[in-house]
């Protein structure tokens, strides 16, 4: 936007957006970049009155009394604009274009910072007379502008379309509020206000007493103490003491390390910082509320010590450099992951520990993708919902279709639209793809600052009430506000709930220091599933592809599976060294981190092993390292002075050219797509103490798990998995049930909460009821809690009366018969409680009681639901174009898992997981097999050839169909 406005020829701009500063940081910085002015403010429209009123900021405390207001307005709907006004400091200049709201605030904040605004792109030339007139006897200063809503003419059709998005409405329903609102056309505006110079010359003067300074990117944090020489000094006592216990007399190097990082952080002045999220940590700690610190704040020795990451940086060779050096140009932020039953409060005891007014969570921007973007332009064009809706699922999920292919899609769904109309829904529909279209809470992004955080930014209300800035992340780091990530993390709860029950049964906790010859079979042969981070197909195919047995091996698993090094070729040259190198007898043990002591050809997989490749060779130190590091990860590998760079500081260092070039193509190959160590370490971690509970106590590993059931399978995967390692799954008992799953002798029984409809105020109602007496029949279940016909009925059919009403088939029968008849005291009367059941009933079949308890359980306890399927095979299709082809050597029947399309040049590809009774199976299906919809849950028959590749197997289908339902 800046650069715009220096090409028309403007000293100043303004931006003033309604009723927030969303674009507000980039408009600024993008103004000073280009030499132009930046003016901030906003149009505020009064809750009370429904009269609007622009600010702008003068000053830097008339940036925060904008923020301050606008904050007020959305908090308090009470409240009137000029209230708002009123509470904020001096520094703010009014701005309406109504003459009586001008006047109102002239009259209560004083003429000279009050003017009254002419839009002539907005209003008519007898209303812009008018209220010049008003203005000058009223002794109102008038200011003229142009309210610019795009920059360019051909822009305006995607400006109605968002507003008609924006709105619910339709294109032909909405019109611009303003007339020629490009930027290209503000030139009118001189020609427009000829005859009101004083306008124009109170424009100018109003941008000349503009003077805002932001001080973008110095950081504000909250003190523990008087001041920052106080807050290292603390920092580094508290680390020393921590040293001495963690180290012991050992620790020379980690010693070293301590005195470089605390220098570091004293320079960069983040002690604050450090101390705060170590506070928080203590606190979590003390009320036994399980946290672990991730990302790349694992490197720091400091943060170790300090208790807010555990794993041991100098043990697992992490780089503090990575994380945090000198030469880095942002500011990092700590990640903590929370138990998540317990994560609010960790977050209302940062509320309360700094205050309410200094503590806020993060917004982030949802942007338009393809399939929303389509939809929502087809329905501002007329389009039904369902067509709008029939027209995104042409679409892929990913990716950035062009024009002509979102128009393609159109022309399948309604044939008879006209050309015109079908060619600007694609037009349109692909312009605004990464457009903002809506704000939201940040999953765990909380700020903590020196002051109120109105200072900084304003904030606004969530749905459910919490506040939140309207600066997203991005902005929230410019403004100087870092953040804490405080994150939910179901497996924190998960280990914390399985090592209890463990120490119940067996009278001590599990010992999961070292590695383990059980747990290194099961990762081995990738039988990880409901293991943290491990249970992917991906995943669960490359641990059996590098025959991983260690936790160091999961951590490089965990490296390896993302994106980046499938994409660039890195993980199956990584699998091919490591085979190699087990055929020619070097030890498996090798992924210990560090390039130097791998025998799987010293592949840099980490971005540690980067950082250390080009120290190794150059000379240069870690932090400048990381600088090169960085441009290569950012597509700087093709730079020829990048290369240049490193070569002539590998020949400085006494490198010689061969070898410097041949370490260049090596990290230049490799560095875009390698990971870092101290993000995977963490999640290693737990994710190996996750297999090694599943191995040695899978009873309370897998009661846990299904109480913290998360990930990318439903809930009855888990418990078809449960079933298959031997553990036995209890439908749900009115008297035995807990509200979760609980472990109970040596099963696990389905908890209350389980059974769908079943209220949250019935199941305490239950629980509090059967600590009295247990009971006795379901009449007598009846006459003490209010349950209502649709909360008996799911109990009834998950099997929750079975022990004390056998038949169930009776129990329903006389409840839907006697339903509605009270006896005196108020309760259902029931004549079948203590006489025989004078109802004929016909007894359900098992299959039919299973899918009853399937229905309102979502899971079968007792048996896999592959058996309400057909078993028999049924003729499949093969390939489109084909005749047959070559017959398939294996067919393979289960219920559809999960399911990921992978499209990039050519026909696409589907990878569906199976679900069976001997384990869950990989599927790949292409574009051109014909097929039956997919969808989760449902029964599929694929029939293909077993594809091998390093000890993963996968089924390449050569034709799917879906299995029909057996009758009851």
């Amino acid at each position: 936007m800046g650069a715009c406005l220096k090409q028309h020829g403007f000293r100043a701009g303004a931006l003033r957006d309604r009723g927030d500063l969303y674009g507000a940081l980039e408009f600024y910085e993008g103004c000073l970049t280009a030499g132009v002015k930046p003016i901030i403010g906003a149009d505020l429209t009064c809750p009370v009155s429904g009269a609007e009123i622009g600010l702008v900021a003068l000053n830097r405390e008339g940036y925060a009394g904008l923020c301050a207001a606008i904050s007020s307005l959305t908090a308090e709907r009470e409240v009137s604009a000029l209230e708002a006004i009123e509470r904020a400091p001096e520094g703010l200049a009014i701005i309406s274009a109504e003459g009586e709201t001008a006047l109102a605030a002239a009259d209560r904040f004083g003429r000279e910072r009050v003017w009254l605004e002419l839009v002539p792109n907005r209003e008519g030339a007898r209303a812009i007379r008018s209220k010049a007139d008003f203005a000058r006897a009223k002794g109102l200063k008038i200011l003229g502008s142009w309210e610019v809503l795009c920059l360019q003419e051909c822009d305006q059709a995607t400006s109605l379309v968002l507003r008609a998005i924006d709105e619910g409405r339709t294109i032909d329903e909405v019109a611009m509020p303003a007339r020629e609102a490009s930027l290209e056309r503000c030139s009118a505006l001189e020609g427009a206000l000829a005859a009101y110079p004083e306008a124009l010359a109170e424009s100018a003067r109003l941008a000349e007493m503009v003077e805002l300074s932001l001080d973008l990117g110095r950081p504000h944090f909250p003190r523990l103490e008087s001041s920052h020489g106080e807050s290292v000094s603390r920092l580094r006592r508290l680390a020393w003491d921590a040293l001495a216990r963690k180290y012991g007399a050992h620790g020379e190097a980690a010693r070293a390390r301590l005195a470089q990082e605390l220098d570091t952080i004293e320079k960069l002045g983040l002690a604050d910082y450090f101390l705060v999220v170590a506070d928080i940590v203590a606190f979590a700690a003390a009320r036994g509320i399980p946290v672990a610190g991730r990302g790349s704040g694992v490197g720091s020795i400091v943060a170790y010590l300090v208790g807010i990451t555990q794993v041991d940086p100098v043990a697992e060779q992490l780089i503090f450099e990575r994380f945090l050096n000198e030469l880095r140009p942002d500011y990092p932020d700590i990640d903590l992951d929370i138990s998540w039953k317990r994560r609010d409060e960790v977050i209302d005891y940062v509320y309360r520990r700094f205050g309410r007014a200094n503590v806020a969570m993060i917004s982030t921007r949802a942007c338009f993708e393809t399939r929303l973007a389509a939809r929502e332009v087809a329905k501002a064009f007329g389009l039904s919902p369902y067509e709008a809706q029939a027209l995104a699922d042409r679409l892929p999920y990913h990716g950035s279709p062009t024009a002509g292919a979102i128009a393609a899609a159109l022309g399948t769904v309604k044939p008879g639209l006209d050309g015109e109309h079908r060619e600007s829904i694609a037009r349109l529909s692909a312009t605004i793809v990464g457009f903002p279209n809506h704000s939201s809470v940040h999953c765990g992004g909380i700020v903590v600052s020196d002051r109120p955080i109105t200072y900084y930014t304003p904030l606004e209300t969530a749905p459910k009430g919490i506040r939140v800035t309207q600066f997203d992340m991005h902005s929230i780091e410019r403004i100087g506000l870092i953040k804490i990530d405080l994150l939910g993390n179901r497996v924190l709860s998960l280990l914390e709930e399985a090592t209890r029950d463990i120490q119940a049964a067996c009278g001590r906790p599990p010992d999961i220091q070292g590695d383990d010859a059980r747990t290194a079979s099961v990762l081995e042969r990738g039988q990880t599933m409901s293991c943290f981070q491990l249970e992917s197909p991906a995943m669960r195919n490359l641990l059996c592809m590098i025959r991983a047995r260690t936790r160091a091996d999961a951590t490089l698993a965990l490296a390896l599976v993302r994106p980046g090094p499938s994409a660039g070729g890195m993980k199956q040259e990584f699998v091919r060294r490591r085979a190699r190198a087990r055929r020619d007898g070097a030890a498996t043990d090798v992924a210990d981190g560090h390039v130097a002591q791998r025998t799987d050809g010293g592949l840099p997989v980490f971005e540690e092993d980067v950082l250390r490749l080009i120290a190794k060779h150059t000379g240069v130190g870690f932090a400048e390292a990381d600088i090169f590091r960085r441009c290569l990860k950012e597509g700087g590998g093709d730079d020829p002075a990048l290369q240049d760079k490193f070569l002539f500081l590998a020949e400085t260092w006494g490198t010689d050219r061969a070898t410097a070039l041949e370490a260049w193509s090596h990290i230049r190959r490799f560095a875009r797509y390698t990971f870092s160590k101290a993000h995977a370490s963490p999640f290693g971690t737990l994710a190996y103490a996750a297999a090694y509970l599943k191995t040695h106590f899978p009873l309370q590993f897998y009661a846990a798990a299904l109480r913290n059931h998360s990930g990318m399978y439903p809930l009855w995967a888990h418990v078809n998995e449960a079933r298959r390692v031997g553990i036995v799954v209890l439908p749900p008992s009115i008297n035995r049930s807990e509200r979760d799953f609980a472990v109970e002798g040596t099963s696990v029984r389905t908890g209350l909460s389980s059974v769908k409809h079943l209220a949250g105020h019935t199941i305490d109602a239950i629980l509090a009821e059967r600590q009295r007496e247990p009971f006795r029949s379901l009449g007598d279940f009846l006459c003490r809690v209010a349950s209502d016909r649709e909360e008996t009925l799911a109990l009834v059919s998950s099997g929750a009366f079975d022990e004390i009403e056998p038949a169930r088939c009776e129990a329903m029968a006389e409840y839907l018969a006697t339903r509605g008849k009270l006896a005196p005291t108020g309760a259902l009367a029931f004549s079948f409680a203590d006489t025989p059941r004078p109802f004929p009933t016909r007894a359900f079949t098992a299959l039919q009681l299973r899918r009853m308890e399937y229905a309102t359980l979502a899971f079968s306890p007792l048996v896999h639901p592959l058996e309400f399927f057909y078993h028999a095979p049924q003729p499949l299709r093969g390939p489109a174009g084909s005749k047959g082809g070559r017959q398939p050597r294996l067919v393979v029947r289960g219920l559809l898992a999960a399911l990921r399309h992978y499209h990039d040049r050519g026909p696409g590809l589907w990878f569906l997981s199976l679900d069976d009774p001997d384990g869950i199976h990989e599927i790949i299906v292409g574009d051109g097999v014909t097929r039956d919809r997919f969808e989760i849950g449902a029964a599929y028959a694929a029939e293909g050839a077993i594809q091998h590749r390093f000890g993963a197997a996968t089924l390449k289908a050569a034709a799917i169909h879906r299995l029909g339902e057996r009758p009851d």
